[in-house]
């Protein structure tokens, strides 16, 4: 009985660790967060920059002085400009994978620059609302004024 338990314990720990198992062979998808900022261009091309704006990974918009154009996801790294018939390549830092840089062939114009490092993480605002400060400060003149009684 006793060796029963052991080798039906011993399949179900063997199966579940199989299980457990990443499938290497699967690529990841990249979030939208990876993508979005604003890339500068060199000296001399027809846009200075562009600015990768949007809530999720189908919403994305490139805006440039050119104008803007939604960016449908293809596959990886690659989108497909929509309103100047072309197609937007992000490249990723070997060590880090974190966008560094676009390239985009539009209109017959080939374009590649680099994403800008101001602006590029997040954020934290911190909203003070002025009746708060008027009450810190009417409890504590409170505070002196029975202190000094």
């Amino acid at each position: 009985m006793k060796i029963k338990l052991l080798l039906c314990f011993y399949f179900i720990t063997t199966f579940s660790n199989l299980m457990a198992q990443q499938d290497s062979t699967k690529k990841p998808v990249p979030t939208h967060i990876d993508f979005i900022g604003k890339y500068s261009f060199p000296a001399g091309s027809v846009v200075p920059h562009v600015e990768v704006v949007g809530d999720s990974l189908s919403a994305l918009t490139m805006n440039s002085e050119a104008g803007s154009s939604p960016m449908v996801h293809t596959e990886g790294d690659n989108f497909e400009i929509t309103s100047f018939s072309g197609t937007a390549s992000f490249k990723r830092n070997d060590t880090t994978k974190q966008v560094i840089a676009i390239h985009i062939e539009a209109m017959g114009y080939i374009l590649d620059g680099e994403k800008d490092k101001n602006g590029t993480g997040f954020t934290w605002k911190v909203r003070l609302q002025p009746s708060l400060h008027i009450v810190a400060s009417t409890n504590h003149s409170k505070a002196k004024l029975e202190s000094a009684d």
